[in-house]
């Protein structure tokens, strides 16, 4: 209530208080001297500058205010630049709301005296003058109640009628009564050095009857208010124009408390709306702070088994790489081993038979001979079968790191933003945001393209849906909760558009911007163990093969081509000039028992020592003179652009065109027998000589 009773000009309690027109007090000095607001009043360097913790209304309401805790600082007005016309008349101007009310003859003593305001300073003087005595005398406790005629304030937390109020405690700012204050406020813990002071009485209540300003001119109370002028007075005083509202006093200022009362009423609900409030501001900050170091914990847990994964994958790879070295060792050991016990033996034969090719007798020396011949023949055959058995050599082994999408899902390792959700539901997650594709990771490599992709930072994602765009439309390619995807057996030297969207339990995200990725022009590529008969060899990685039987056995290589251009070649690396070797494309369902091109699903070459001959459907055609040996070429131009099959033999064309009106999809391939060896090289430009008939493709 300080902030209350002071003057807005001298900022000390008010003295002798009147009031201007605009409803703003002044002191009546301030009003009648300005300057004297400089100076200073009672109360403005001595007075409590906090707030009390009510306001006490003397209406029949009993109503109890909390008000706020909020300092207010005054600032007072400078001193206003009259024209010479207004210093011939004295005025004043309000310090608060800046009007100017001129003055009459008598100055400031024709103002209003603010007898209300009077009596509220009056008794406030007295409260501050009892807690003033009680803190002089060592700040003792007092509980007993006071009855020097006066009436005491209501407790401000009892439950139902309040009891008077006995204590007040100056932090907390709230007047108790005894039972609350033993209760509500234990002289105990931080409490303990609280300052509790007694409560001053209000003085004795006024009488409704006989009270009251009586006139100077006949001596009577006022009872008639002018509601225009504003003015009081008895019923033989009308100052007031005779239109003007007369109202009974006593009646419209019942009238008025009643209305301020209900005023004060919601005021306080609002006061107690505000203070659960700030109390459940507080208990939310606690628990956040509490939700927050939680949160910290579990980072700490989380980062803590990361650490633990991260070294346990340590020592489990460093335990395979030891084992892998341990058994090529022993792998590259035992060969060593096998290969110096086959070297005595091939070392102690060879000086043997020198010895005896040394034997001077004819006789003698055939005793031996064909013993010798028939072992060191043996011997020769097993060289050969020990070599071609023993482990292809390399210093590397196979295995290899690749410790990108672990990094990748640490760096995205981040808070999960949750849905905010009403009280009492389950908290979910958002939608998750769209992930994004990383565009150094992906890459067209041959028909096939890989992408890698990093989800969305801060959302929880179940999984991913990888699209391709192939001829204007976007199809699913992969669904499922990995960050990286190869997809395989598409066209050669083609654009294709990829775009990824992740997905929760509460819906899917936006795709990702698109990404461009071209696969290869020229395709590499191998023989297959999986797609050629059992009895081909595949020897040299995939590069070469080989077949000891009689009977033509068929390899498919890797990949498959359903568009475009492309050339390939076999080397002849050994050859029986009575075999037939085999050269051309086939589809998947080939028959491999037979030679290719003996059945609907094959088209190939078949050439010896001399000619040749095209082949399908076990009808042969454009026979061709001119044959191979070891070391010839033999090329395979596939055309699916014009649905054209040709040969070559040493980077001559064999013959016309092969075949014509090719379609779907085709695998490179071959047939050998008889220990036939080729060698296949692919990633190959076709013969020079072709240039005009490239041109004319438009691949």
């Amino acid at each position: 209530m300080e902030e209350e009773v002071r003057c807005p000009a001298c900022l000390g309690v008010f003295t002798d208080p009147v009031l201007l027109p605009c409803h703003h007090a002044l002191c009546l000095k301030c009003a009648a001297h300005p300057a004297h607001a400089d100076e200073g009043g009672e109360g403005a360097d001595g007075g409590n500058d906090s707030d009390k913790a009510s306001v006490y209304s003397e209406t029949d309401s009993g109503v109890v205010v909390a008000a706020s805790s909020r300092p207010v600082s005054y600032v007072s007005s400078p001193e206003p630049h009259l024209p010479p016309s207004a210093h011939s008349h004295p005025a004043v101007r309000c310090p608060v709301c800046h009007k100017v009310t001129p003055l009459g003859p008598a100055g400031a003593s024709e103002l209003p005296r603010y007898r209300a305001m009077a009596r509220i300073v009056a008794r406030h003087r007295e409260m501050t003058q009892a807690q003033a005595g009680t803190s002089a005398s060592g700040g003792s406790l007092m509980t007993t109640s006071i009855t020097s005629g006066g009436t005491l304030p209501p407790c401000q937390l009892c439950e139902g009628p309040p009891r008077p109020a006995t204590t007040e405690c100056q932090q907390c700012q709230v007047l108790y009564c005894c039972p609350c204050l033993a209760s509500c406020h234990p002289l105990r813990g931080p409490l303990a050095t609280h300052t509790l002071t007694p409560v001053a009485p209000l003085g004795p209540a006024p009488s409704s009857v006989g009270v009251g300003e009586r006139c100077g001119a006949h001596g009577e109370r006022h009872t008639l208010y002018c509601l225009v002028c504003r003015w009081s007075g008895c019923q033989q005083c009308h100052p007031c124009n005779a239109h003007h509202d007369l109202q009974p006093l006593d009646n419209l200022a019942k009238t008025h408390k009643a209305e301020l009362s209900e005023s004060l009423q919601q005021l306080s609900g609002r006061a107690k709306a505000a203070h659960t409030h700030i109390t459940n501001l507080k208990t939310t900050q606690d628990r956040l702070n509490a939700h927050c170091d939680s949160l910290a914990n579990e980072v700490e847990r989380q980062c803590s088994e990361l650490l633990e994964a991260v070294q346990r994958a340590r020592v489990r790879l460093l335990a395979q790489l030891d084992a892998e070295r341990e058994a090529t060792t022993t792998v590259y050991r035992d060969q060593t081993a096998a290969c110096t016990r086959r070297l005595h033996q091939t070392t102690a034969l060879v000086q043997f038979c020198i010895e005896a090719i040394k034997e001077p007798e004819p006789g003698a020396f055939m005793q031996m001979a064909p013993q010798l011949i028939g072992r060191v023949s043996d011997l020769d055959l097993s060289w050969d079968k020990d070599l071609s058995t023993t482990t292809r050599l390399s210093p590397y082994v196979d295995l290899d790191l690749d410790h990108k999408g672990v990094l990748r899902a640490l760096n995205a390792f981040n808070f999960v933003q949750m849905k905010p959700c009403m009280e009492g539901e389950e908290r979910r997650p958002e939608a998750p945001g769209p992930p994004e594709l990383i565009r150094e990771e992906c890459v067209g490599e041959n028909n096939s393209i890989t992408a890698a992709w990093a989800p969305h930072p801060t959302t929880k994602v179940a999984g991913y849906i990888l699209e391709i765009e192939d001829d204007g439309e976007y199809k699913e390619v992969y669904r499922g909760g990995e960050t990286s995807c190869t997809v395989e057996g598409l066209h050669f030297n083609s654009l294709y558009h990829i775009r990824v969207r992740s997905y929760n339990i509460s819906g899917v995200s936006p795709y990702s911007p698109a990404l461009s990725i071209r696969t290869s022009a020229t395709a590499w590529f191998s023989l297959d163990r999986t797609l050629s008969h059992p009895e081909c060899r595949v020897v040299f990685d995939g590069a070469g093969v080989t077949c000891e039987s009689y009977q033509h056995r068929v390899a498919l290589a890797s990949v498959a081509f359903s568009r475009g251009r492309h050339f390939w070649t076999f080397t002849i690396d050994s050859y029986d000039a009575n075999a037939d070797v085999v050269f051309g494309v086939a589809r998947a369902s080939v028959n491999k028992e037979v030679m290719l091109g003996n059945d609907t699903h094959g088209w190939a070459m078949y050439i010896d020592h001399q000619r040749s001959w095209f082949l399908h459907g076990s009808a042969h055609h454009g026979r061709c003179e001119g044959g191979v040996s070891v070391g010839s070429t033999v090329g395979v131009l596939l055309d699916l652009t014009h649905g054209t099959l040709t040969f070559f033999v040493n980077d001559e064309q064999q013959g016309d065109v092969a075949f014509t009106d090719l379609e779907g999809v085709l695998y490179p391939a071959v047939s050998v027998n008889r220990n036939v060896t080729v060698t296949l090289h692919t990633a190959l430009n076709p013969p020079p000589h072709l240039s005009d008939y490239d041109s004319q493709s438009d691949t």
